[in-house]
Parts: C-alpha cells; sequence; structure tokens
C-alpha cells in the first residue's frame, strides 16, 4: 500500500506515566500497524528502568521502532532522530497505510512529522553559556535581541527563555537575523498523511500519584543500580537525565571541569565522583596530544588510606574517553600530576613508598601510560631520607625531567629535586 492522502498517522503525547504505551499498543493493534517511539531516552540500549521502557510483554505484542535502537555513545539530537526516523513512518505508511508515533518527547516529535525551518542544531555550549546569563540577568540578552533582530523582537513572547535564547543562538551561529531564517510560520507535515494528535493528560493529583508510584517500581525493580553501572559514563548526555544524574553526586569529593571561553564565559561544567564517602582531588590538567583534555587526580576509591593517582582523558566537550585508576601498588597519599606527551600518552609524577621496605621513607615516583592510559612502566629516585615529586615535563629529546622536593641531598632543611630520567618514552 502506497502513501497516499489517505494514510494516517496517529501521534499520541503526554507528561510521564499517564498510559501512552497501553492505548498505542491498543491503538496499533486496531489499525494493525506498527509504533515509533520518540522518547528521547528510550532510544538508548543502555538505559532501561530509568527510562520506563515498555516491558518484554508489551514490545512482544506490537513491533516497536526506537527502543532500544542506539547506544548511549552515538546520541541523537532531534534533527538526527527525524533524520533516523522519518524513513520508517514512510516505510510504515507505504506498508500499512498507517503509524503510530508515541513519546513524550515534543520536540522529536515536531522534527518527526513537520519540515521544519532549515536552522543550524542546537550548539550546546552556547545555549549553557546564554542559560547562565538568562538566569543572572535576563533583560540584556532581551536587549540584545531588540538590537540584532528587531522584527523578531517585535512579535515574539521575550519573556519566553527558549525562544529569546534560540533566536539568539541561530543569530550568532549563523550572522543573520533568525527572522529572515524563519521561513515557515506554519510547520508543514513531512508525509502525505492525515495527521491525528492524542494527549494523554490527566489531573495533577491523579499525575502526581502516578508519578511517584512509578517511582517506587523504579527503585525495587533496581533503579539505583542501574544508574550506577553506567556511572563511568555519567558525562555522556544520554545520563544528564533525571532519574539517572541524581544518582552522580557522591558523598565524597569529586572533580569539578569547568570550561570557559576566552573572554571567561563558561561553557561548561561537569563532575565526576564515584558513589559513596571516597575523594577524588584533581591536581591537573592539561591538553593531551592524542585527543581533548588529561585530567590528574589522586583517589581513595579503591576502598583504603592510600590515595592512588588517577588519569582522566575527556573530549573537547568533557565526555570521558577513558578513565584509568592506578590501585594496588601502595602509592602514598600526595599530589599526582600528569604531563600529556608527544606520543599520545602521559607522565605522572608523585610520592610513594612502595619501593621501601620499612615504609617509612618516600620516594619522588614517575609512571609513564600509553595514550589509552595503559601503564608502560614506572620508577622511583630513593635517597636517603625522604623526597617528593611535583611536576615533571617532557625534554625536546623526550627525556623527561621531574622536580620536587629534597631532604636526601643538599644542605637545607628542604632543597629542590630536579631529576632527568634517560629511559626514552615508548612509541
Amino acid at each position: 500500500m502506497a502513501m497516499t492522502s489517505s494514510s494516517h498517522i496517529w501521534m499520541i503525547h503526554g507528561p510521564p506515566a499517564p498510559g501512552k504505551t497501553s492505548l498505542a499498543i491498543e491503538l496499533a493493534q486496531t489499525l494493525g500497524t506498527e509504533i515509533v517511539s520518540c522518547d528521547a531516552r528510550q532510544l538508548y540500549q543502555e538505559m532501561s528502568i530509568g527510562v520506563a521502557r515498555p516491558s518484554n510483554e508489551e514490545l512482544a505484542t506490537v513491533t516497536h521502532h526506537g527502543i532500544a535502537s542506539h547506544s548511549i555513545h552515538e546520541a541523537l539530537t532531534a534533527g538526527s532522530y527525524a533524520s533516523w526516523g522519518r524513513p520508517l513512518v514512510k516505510a510504515l505508511l507505504d506498508k500499512h497505510g498507517s503509524a503510530v508515533v508515541v513519546g513524550g518527547s515534543g520536540l522529536y516529535a515536531k522534527n518527526l512529522l513537520f519540515a521544519m525551518d532549515d536552522l543550524p542544531p542546537a550548539d550546546e555550549k552556547l545555549r549553557m553559556t546564554l542559560e547562565k546569563q538568562w538566569q543572572a540577568d535576563p533583560q540584556p540578552l532581551i536587549n540584545q535581541l531588540k538590537a540584532k533582530d528587531p522584527a523578531y523582537a517585535a512579535t515574539a513572547d521575550l519573556k519566553n527563555s527558549r525562544r529569546v535564547l534560540r533566536a539568539l543562538e541561530v543569530i550568532k551561529l549563523t550572522g543573520k537575523t533568525y527572522s529572515s531564517q524563519r521561513t515557515q510560520a506554519i510547520a508543514q507535515p513531512a508525509f502525505q498523511a492525515h495527521i491525528h494528535q492524542i494527549a494523554i493528560w490527566p489531573g495533577m493529583p491523579e499525575l502526581e500519584a502516578v508519578i511517584a508510584h512509578r517511582t517506587n517500581s523504579m527503585m525495587q525493580k533496581g533503579l539505583r543500580e542501574e544508574a550506577m553501572s553506567l556511572k563511568t559514563h555519567q558525562l555522556l548526555v544520554p545520563l544528564q537525565t533525571v532519574g539517572y544524574r541524581e544518582f552522580y553526586s557522591a558523598a565524597g569529593k569529586d572533580l569539578l571541569i569547568i570550561k570557559t571561553d576566552a573572554e571567561g564565559n563558561q561553557l561548561w561544567d561537569k563532575t565526576i565522583g564515584v558513589d559513596g564517602n571516597y575523594e577524588e582531588i584533581a591536581y591537573s590538567i592539561s591538553k593531551s596530544k592524542n585527543n581533548g583534555y588529561l585530567i590528574c587526580a589522586a583517589t581513595n576509591a579503591s576502598g583504603n588510606t592510600w590515595y592512588n593517582p588517577q588519569v582522566i582523558n575527556i573530549d573537547f566537550d568533557g565526555n570521558i574517553i577513558w578513565n584509568k585508576s592506578y590501585n594496588g601498588s601502595g602509592l602514598k597519599h600526595t599530589r599526582w600530576v600528569a604531563t600529556a606527551t608527544n606520543d599520545g600518552g602521559a607522565a605522572i609524577v608523585g610520592t610513594t613508598n612502595y619501593f621501601r621496605e620499612s615504609g617509612r621513607n618516600e620516594d619522588a615516583y614517575l609512571m609513564k601510560i600509553d595514550h589509552a592510559g595503559k601503564k608502560l612502566w614506572d620508577t622511583a629516585v630513593q635517597g636517603g631520607k625522604n623526597d617528593w615529586g611535583w611536576a615533571v615535563i617532557e625534554t625536546f629529546f623526550r627525556e623527561l625531567v621531574i622536580v620536587g622536593s629534597t631532604k636526601s641531598y643538599g644542605s637545607g632543611l628542604y632543597d629542590i629535586l630536579l631529576v632527568e630520567i634517560t629511559k626514552p618514552i615508548e612509541d
């Protein structure tokens, strides 16, 4: 059956938990068609309990699309979701003459079903900066919009932050007025089909009761365990979701990463931590020769009193590429500093008593890791007393020089320690 003007799309939408899934299944069975989900989080394979994914029994009754179809590592935007979903809807209309679309992500549904203006996608860094400025004082942004695009400002609801910020975002990204690029005052359907919208919206007391019941059910099914199993990926966009992010604020000390633009305006901030009373204390950040940034911290997440080195490679948007801690070597509580090396890896310097049988004297410690965080080798500067490593650099000849403090050498109470490590950096 080819798609015609007699084809029908049934769109079911509403807040979380009012029964959209059961209605969609009943409608799809009646029409003899299939379901396309436009829930922005049910898309992801790794997220199940916290996104209220339909049960296996529900999924077995009618063919669903857009459920566990993508990995959290390939996060979609509303635009990329539409590019993925439109061929599916067209295929269903061609085959069955109808399709059922269900979800709680209004922007995803709108981009799926309607031909939108050809505007640039949202820029997360820019949007975050604008949102923080709006929260501090919206009036300068309103004045900015009036100056840059008076035509749009004259018709827009200037108290609506989403409208003001989106207009400014488009202006900054394109260099053109927002009004000149909004060619479709009314969005046109993306399909030759009748679109029927069904909204499920119970009263607030009923909705609150249903949401509370669902939340309790999620906890009983293991929401906390699911969220913590994904903690290493907490900086990925899909995990910035209510029901997951709340578990990622540890009771101990977490790492805080803030990126600003050249003028000091904050672009984004991220936290990295381990659940419980453990600590991650950052001491250095450097630009990786391979990709993104290298953060070096001291952590006691191994569960003992020792603070081991931890190195985290993040991309330029703050997403974790890899996260490594180097446990089991008896490394002493100390500062840990990492310097990126030209081979794509890093050199890590700190202090240890691991090489001392008595465990009393402390040695400056140097470790070399490769581009993926794998430990290649380590060494220690062993004097007669205590020696500490504070920083490390790579020479032109690809050797390593550490600087620190010493009580083993010199005549003062504390002297400067400067040591060149002749072991070459491995490719």
